[in-house]
């Protein structure tokens, strides 16, 4: 994602319709987590969003994503990183959200010596 939000601007998206397919895909994901809070994902862990089931769910749903999300030109960027599933959500909570940067609470385990982000998936979605 850029430093500044301009793509916020460009990007075009059906809430309703982007709420709902965001929901049938976490509904899917594997290392989706619940709390007091709400539901949410660990990104820079060891129960990471991150494996190859959730990667392979979110290039199943590549082309309702890109015919959700309209005029976005870094689909190729998105769909080719190596922490995918975690820039796609955050990418598309910026979106529907409209807040740039994707909130998270940063963790700290002291005895594995680690620092993670922890992101809650929208009241909207979950």
């Amino acid at each position: 994602m850029p430093n500044t939000a301009k793509y916020l601007n460009l990007v075009k998206c059906n809430r309703t319709r982007a709420i709902n397919l965001l929901k049938e895909i976490i509904f899917q994901l594997r290392n989706i987590y619940n709390d007091n809070q709400g539901y949410f994902f660990y990104f820079g862990y060891c129960d990471d969003i991150e494996n190859f089931y959730n990667r392979e769910i979110l290039i199943n749903y590549k082309n309702e994503i890109k015919d959700v999300f309209k005029y976005n030109k870094n689909w190729d960027n998105l769909f080719n990183s190596n922490n995918m599933v975690a820039n796609i959500l955050k990418w598309s909570f910026t979106i529907i959200l409209k807040t740039y940067p994707c909130p998270c609470v940063y963790l700290i385990d002291y005895k594995h010596n680690l620092k993670y982000k922890k992101y809650y998936i929208p009241n909207c979605i979950s």
